[in-house]
């Protein structure tokens, strides 16, 4: 079963957001990096297959 897991900063923000999907390789952790008023300034990614690549044609019909 899937978990999702947080961890706050020193200010109390949101400084990652774990997500564990057993036995599959696609497990997902995000990082927030923030500046002085709190605006998220860098976000990083471990796993690559969760990053936008750029706008791309999508064919073919939903469902």
């Amino acid at each position: 079963m899937p978990r999702t897991n947080y961890n706050l900063d020193n200010a109390l923000r949101l400084g990652s957001l774990v997500q564990d999907f057993p036995n599959t390789g696609l497990d997902l952790t995000n990082t927030f990096i923030y500046n002085p008023v709190s605006q998220i300034t860098q976000l990083t990614q471990s796993n690559s297959v969760y990053q936008y690549t750029g706008n791309e044609t999508r064919t073919g019909a939903y469902g």
